[in-house]
């Protein structure tokens, strides 16, 4: 993941395409149970807070990789408890508030979602935030 943090447009679409399809293999999930949060969250994070429309198309396959390894109960867990990956949540809920970055949201609302089924002490301290931006953009 720290490649596709690198702004070199091919070899991003190129490292996430490998990500992707690595992290819908049960067998990658089970290596990566035990890594450390420089590995994803740290990178997630840096890549969740520069959202624009040179990394649109990346940032679609990443949440979807991300979102594979999700699919792992102990990674969705691991995931669910880390302070940082809720904060990345809230910065690019910001960021993908115009109308350009409708697809980015609605994948990444997808994610937060699936994660938001485990309960954890981060998640509940966004919930209300995520809550009451949910509510104001339906009005």
């Amino acid at each position: 993941m720290r490649c596709i943090s690198e702004p070199k447009q091919q070899q991003e679409i190129s490292a996430v395409c490998i990500l992707e399809t690595f992290a819908a293999e049960d067998g990658f999930r089970l290596k990566l149970r035990n890594m450390s949060k420089d590995c994803v969250v740290v990178p997630f994070k840096i890549i969740l807070g520069n959202i624009s429309k040179f990394n649109q198309n990346v940032l679609k396959s990443l949440i979807s990789a991300v979102g594979f390894l999700a699919e792992d109960e102990v990674i969705c867990r691991k995931l669910a408890h880390e302070q940082e990956c809720w904060e990345a949540f809230v910065t690019a809920t910001k960021q993908c508030g115009t109308s350009e970055y409708k697809d980015i949201l609605y994948i990444l609302l997808g994610l937060i979602i699936n994660l938001s089924m485990i309960t954890s002490s981060p998640m509940q301290v966004r919930k209300s935030y995520f809550m009451k931006q949910a509510t104001s953009k339906a009005e």
